[in-house]
C-alpha cells in the first residue's frame, strides 16, 4: 500500500463497520494510528453497518466488505497462507475472486518471497503459477489496453452529438436514436417493396394514358429502398444501436447498484461465437468508467438505507411500467400482423374465385391487381413480424414484469431496511436486467440490415 501511496494511487476502502466502531478491533496502538493515517489521506471510504457479536464484529460484516472489494477488483493481491478460513476471511475473498474470473497474486504469509499467480479463468481451486511476472504483464496489457474495436468506436461514441448530462443519459439517448433508425429501415424496405409491386401491377392495366407513370413510381420505391439501405449500412445503425443499448443498460443498472457498493455483471458473448466480440469496447469502456467512479464515499446509516430503498423502489416501478407497456404494445402489433395476413390471403382467394367464375363484380384486370398486390402486402407484414419478433418480445416483457413484481414484494419495508436485504434485491434486479439485455443482444445481433 505504501508503494501505491508513493505513486499517488487513489485509495478506496470498504470497511465492515463505521470507522469508529471498526477502529476498536485494532488492539495494538500502532495499528490504530496507521488506520487513522490511511483514512486521513484522500480516499473513498464506504462504511458498512456491521454489528458486533460479543467482542468482535460479526463475520457477515467482513464477508460483505470482501464481496464489495472483489466486485471492484481487476486484479486481487492476497496475502494468504493458502488455508481455508472462516467466513469473511481472506480465503473466502480469494474463492469469490476465482469464481468471478479475477486473476490473483498470492503472497505467502509465512514466506513473503514466495509469490504465485492465478490467471483469469482459473478453476475454483486456482491455477497457481510461480512464473508470475510474464503472466501479470500479459494480463495488464490485455485488460488495461483498449480492445481493437475501441479504435473505431470510442472516438465515434464520444463525438456523437447529443444533449446529455450523465453516462446513462448519453448512452440511452443514442440507443433510442439509432434504434428508431434501424426499425425505420426495415419498415421502409417492406412497405416500399409492397407498394412497388402495386405500381408494377398498375402498369399492366389496360385503358390508361399514363403508362410511363407506374414504372417511374416503381423505380422511385426501389430507389428509396436502396438509398435507405446504404444510408443505414454506411451509418452503422445496427451496430450503433447494439453498442449503445448495451452500454446504456449497464449504466442503468450501475445507477442503483453503486450506492450499495455493488457492481454490474459484465456481458460476455456466447463462447460458441468463437470470434473476438465486436462489442468488446463496451465492456472495456464501462469498466474504465466504473474505476473512475470508484466506491461510494458514504456511511451506511438507517437514513441512508431508507433513501436507497426509495431509489430502488422507483427503479422497480419504472421497470414494471416499462415492461407492461412494452408487453401490451408488442402483443397488439403481433396480433394485428398475425390476423392481417390470413385476411389478406382470404380476400385474394375470393378474388381468384371471382376471376375463375367470371363474376362481373369488377373488371377482370382489377381482380388481377388484387390477387397480385394483396399477397405482396401480406408478405410485407409477415416480414415485419419476423424482423421485429413482436411475439417473442411480448412474452419476454411479460415474464420480466412478473419477475420484477416479485422482487418488489421482497423489498424490505421501512423504517428499517437492512443493508443485506436491500443489496440482495438490488443484485437480483440487476441480474434480471442484465440477462434480459444479453438475450436481446443475442436476438438483435443476428438481424443485421440486408436487402433479402
Amino acid at each position: 500500500m505504501q508503494e501505491g501511496i508513493a505513486l499517488h494511487a487513489a485509495l478506496q476502502y470498504a470497511l465492515p463497520a463505521h470507522r469508529d466502531e471498526y477502529r476498536t478491533d485494532f488492539r495494538e496502538p500502532a495499528s490504530a494510528r496507521e488506520f487513522d493515517t490511511l483514512l486521513a489521506l484522500p480516499s473513498n471510504v464506504f462504511e458498512l453497518d456491521g454489528q458486533r457479536d460479543g467482542q468482535w464484529l460479526q463475520p457477515a460484516a467482513y464477508s460483505t466488505a470482501g464481496h464489495i472489494v472483489t466486485g471492484h477488483c481487476d486484479l486481487l493481491l492476497a496475502i494468504w497462507d493458502g488455508k481455508s478460513g472462516d467466513e469473511g476471511g481472506t480465503a473466502q475473498v480469494v474463492r469469490e475472486a476465482l469464481r468471478a474470473g479475477i486473476p490473483i497474486i498470492r503472497i505467502h504469509v509465512d514466506n513473503p518471497e514466495t509469490v504465485e499467480f492465478s490467471p483469469e479463468g482459473a478453476d475454483s481451486q486456482g491455477l497457481w503459477r510461480a512464473a508470475w511476472q510474464p503472466l501479470l504483464g500479459e494480463f495488464l496489457r490485455n485488460s488495461l489496453n483498449p480492445p481493437p474495436s475501441a479504435e473505431k468506436w470510442l472516438p465515434r461514441y464520444t463525438k456523437e452529438r447529443i444533449e446529455s448530462q450523465t453516462d446513462l443519459q448519453r448512452a440511452d439517448a443514442l440507443s433510442v436514436r439509432y434504434g428508431k433508425y434501424y426499425r425505420r429501415s426495415y419498415h421502409v424496405k417492406y412497405w416500399l417493396s409492397a407498394i412497388a409491386v402495386f405500381f408494377a401491377v398498375a402498369g399492366l392495366m389496360p385503358r390508361q394514358d399514363q403508362r410511363r407513370l407506374w414504372p417511374f413510381l416503381e423505380f422511385v420505391c426501389i430507389a428509396g429502398v436502396l438509398l435507405w439501405f446504404f444510408r443505414a449500412l454506411l451509418g452503422d445503425w445496427h451496430e450503433r444501436w447494439i453498442n449503445y443499448r448495451m452500454l446504456a443498460e449497464q449504466f442503468r443498472v450501475l445507477d442503483f447498484l453503486a450506492p450499495l457498493g455493488q457492481t454490474v455483471p459484465l456481458f460476455r458473448p456466447p463462447v460458441f461465437w468463437n470470434e473476438p466480440s465486436r462489442h468488446a469496447w463496451v465492456g472495456w469502456y464501462f469498466r474504465a468508467r466504473l474505476r473512475q467512479r470508484g466506491m461510494p464515499n458514504k456511511c451506511v446509516t438507517p437514513e441512508y438505507l431508507r433513501k436507497q430503498r426509495g431509489n430502488l423502489m422507483t427503479v422497480v416501478e419504472d421497470q414494471i411500467e416499462y415492461h407492461k407497456g412494452k408487453h401490451e404494445s408488442t402483443r397488439l402489433s403481433h396480433r394485428l400482423t398475425h390476423y392481417a395476413g390470413p385476411i389478406l390471403f382470404g380476400v385474394t382467394a375470393l378474388a381468384c374465385i371471382a376471376h375463375f367464375r367470371r363474376m362481373e363484380i369488377v373488371q377482370p384486370y382489377v381482380l388481377g391487381a388484387i390477387t397480385a398486390a394483396l399477397p405482396a402486402l401480406a408478405a410485407a407484414l409477415e416480414g415485419l413480424q419476423a424482423q421485429a419478433e413482436w411475439h417473442r418480445l411480448s412474452e419476454r416483457s411479460e415474464r420480466m414484469q412478473k419477475h420484477i413484481e416479485s422482487l418488489k414484494k421482497r423489498l424490505p419495508e421501512t423504517p428499517g431496511p437492512t443493508f443485506a436485504a436491500l443489496s440482495a434485491v438490488a443484485v437480483d434486479l440487476a441480474e434480471a436486467m442484465t440477462s434480459e439485455t444479453s438475450e436481446w443482444h443475442n436476438l438483435i445481433h443476428g438481424k443485421p440490415l440486408n436487402l433479402g
